[in-house]
């Protein structure tokens, strides 16, 4: 059994707090469940793609500008693509693929876009970066570069554009708890009111604390550019805790006196695979017929080796002390938080699993 446990009221409560900062545009990339993507449709979310493949799974003629084409390195058939169906809003870091945007929206007859100008986060954290090896975060232009970009947008004629400053939060930077501040600050500090920015788009993903933090003080740097638009793109945050994976024991071998070796019934190239890329760690529940415990809370016993089903020696999921290691006929592993993610690194490597879903509303 691989089971998803989606949780659609906790889905709508995250959706309605990050609502009330900004604009929501859900990246689809995050977890493109169909279960997931509808909910967020009646909730009235937008969506951020970075292809054509993103797009198609949430387009409709009637939510068409409710969706970012956001990937700044966008081939021009599908940039094509995106303006022969309606697609208005797009994300752009230099100057020949906005002209090329907006070329071919006159040729479209469309009488309106909304552009994103993504700013380079590098110069306002490149002490971070240099200490994590980084030279570059290669992502956004450099304020001189927006300011040309954004005076190109004001001269166009014969069709109306709307703009924003974009910025991306990497992953080198979520650990600076006055990120956001010190991003709106350098905006504020680099850009005026001239420049007619309508919003700025976070990108990358803020969680609701972050937010409340940093709210107040956001709001005040970009008064300063007369900019009252926020517009949000959350990705692991919004439903990160919305599913729960839920695996069966396919075997369970005890190889001594100071370890078992649990084969699940789906591993890392199964939806996990951030446990290798980025050392992810997963809340893993054991639920057995008269109990249900986190494997985290053990910090010294047996050994318990939780494994994929393949023969593939990196297919370790994780592995945990736990002082009885009480494993009845017919354990469930539950992997909580498993919503951000799980579904886009799902691969072929050993086959597809089946995976059904339960949903709680």
């Amino acid at each position: 059994m691989v089971e998803y446990h989606i949780n659609l009221s906790r889905l709508a409560k995250n959706y309605g707090e990050f609502a009330s900062f900004g604009e929501v545009f859900f990246p689809v990339k995050t977890n493109h469940n169909q279960i997931i993507l509808n909910k967020l449709k009646k909730l009235g979310s937008g969506f951020e793609c970075d292809c054509v493949d993103h797009i198609k799974k949430i387009y409709s003629k009637k939510n068409a500008h409710k969706i970012i084409f956001s990937n700044v390195a966008k081939p021009k058939n599908e940039i094509l693509w995106a303006l022969k169906h309606k697609i208005i809003f797009y994300t752009v870091d230099d100057i020949p693929s906005l002209r090329f945007i907006i070329q071919n929206a006159k040729k479209y007859k469309l009488k309106h876009l909304k552009i994103n100008l993504r700013l380079n986060i590098y110069d306002v954290f490149k002490k971070v970066f240099i200490k994590k090896g980084v030279q570059d975060s290669r992502l956004g232009a450099s304020v001189n570069k927006i300011k040309q970009m954004s005076m190109l947008i004001d001269k166009e004629k014969g069709i109306l554009i709307e703009k924003g400053i974009s910025f991306y939060v990497q992953a080198e930077v979520h650990d600076n708890k006055d990120m956001l501040i010190d991003m709106t600050k350098y905006i504020s500090s680099h850009f005026s009111k001239e420049n007619g920015f309508d919003w700025v788009n976070i990108g990358g993903g803020s969680s609701v604390d972050r937010l409340n933090y940093s709210k107040a003080k956001v709001l005040f740097n970009l008064k300063k550019i007369d900019v009252q638009k926020i517009i949000l793109e959350p990705g692991r945050y919004m439903v990160g805790d919305v599913v729960d994976l839920y695996l069966d024991a396919l075997r369970i071998k005890n190889e001594n006196e100071k370890e078992v070796v649990v084969s699940l019934s789906a591993g890392i190239y199964h939806g996990l695979l951030d446990v290798k890329l980025h050392n992810r760690k997963f809340d893993i529940y054991i639920k057995n017929v008269w109990s249900e415990e986190s494997l985290s809370l053990y910090k010294s016993g047996k050994m318990l080796v939780l494994r994929g089903p393949t023969a593939d020696s990196s297919d370790i999921i994780g592995i945990y002390n736990i002082p009885k290691v009480k494993i009845d006929t017919n354990p469930v592993f539950i992997i909580k938080n498993a919503g951000a993610y799980v579904e886009a690194l799902r691969s072929d490597f050993s086959g597809r699993v089946p995976i059904k879903y339960k949903v709680k509303n």
